[in-house]
């Protein structure tokens, strides 16, 4: 099963960071900081693994872009799946599917794989 179902159907969670706690890493336990970074190691695995797979169809995740004043900023639990790159050579785009959090943008991500997987069993009717 890959990577995307898995966290579509439940089997793998991706845990929300409650707070930006790791900036008062010195104001913490030793244990506390493994904690927190054992946390983080994990979470990055997760949206690793879920990002190689979907850019094998061709389509990326991604934590959603906000302004900050002049500046730009990425939402914490927040993430935006995007589709496969449309245009011409002069200006492509890549279509905003969902919106959401992790586990929201891996269930229409899942959906679609789903489609696009069966789209490349051969028909055997014929």
């Amino acid at each position: 099963m890959s990577a995307v179902r898995m966290v579509a159907y439940g089997v793998l969670e991706m845990k929300h960071k409650e707070s930006p706690a790791s900036l008062w890493l010195s104001e913490q336990s030793p244990a506390e900081q493994e904690r927190l970074r054992q946390e983080d190691f994990e979470r990055d695995q997760l949206r690793k693994l879920v990002k190689d797979e979907l850019s094998q169809y061709g389509l990326s995740i991604v934590r959603t872009v906000v302004p900050k004043g002049s500046t730009f900023r990425t939402r914490m639990n927040q993430h935006t799946l995007y589709g496969q790159v449309q245009g011409n050579s002069l200006f492509k785009l890549r279509p905003v599917l969902k919106e959401g959090t992790f586990r929201e943008c891996c269930e229409v991500a899942a959906k679609l794989l789903d489609e696009l997987d069966a789209a490349q069993v051969p028909d055997v009717k014929t």
